[in-house]
């Protein structure tokens, strides 16, 4: 088989975490508005659509950007963390290409009126 048992434990364990890691923009669109929950987070990782999709690094910069603001449209929360404390920010900020993550600052900053905080995650302790 091709894939290895380390892919297994880290793909996204959700529909919407799915489309979001795969960078599948109609499926996302079309599953939020069947009413699929926008925060639904992994049970093991508390990770989350948003966070999946901030995560990626990747050529796909328009498309993730129609998922961010999609997600974020459906009721995303832009302050969920996940079970070591990671925001989307974080994720954005360890992972995305350059582009990608000045785009999710400055919507961070349109939605929420303040920019976006590099908190230390309980993980860092």
């Amino acid at each position: 088989s091709d894939v290895c048992s380390s892919d297994l434990i880290m793909a996204p364990k959700t529909e919407l975490a799915h489309h979001a890691f795969y960078c599948a923009p109609g499926p996302l669109v079309r599953a939020l508005k069947a009413g699929m929950d926008p925060n639904e987070a992994d049970p093991h990782t508390g990770t989350t659509p948003l966070m999946w999709l901030c995560e990626m690094h990747d050529k796909h910069l328009q498309e993730r950007k129609r998922m961010f603001r999609a997600l974020i449209r459906a009721g995303a929360k832009l302050d969920a963390v996940d079970a070591s404390g990671s925001s989307a920010w974080n994720y954005a900020f360890d992972g995305a290409s350059r582009p990608f993550r000045r785009f999710v600052r400055w919507e961070w900053k349109r939605i929420t009126g303040r920019n976006p905080s590099r908190c230390v995650r309980r993980a860092d302790l």
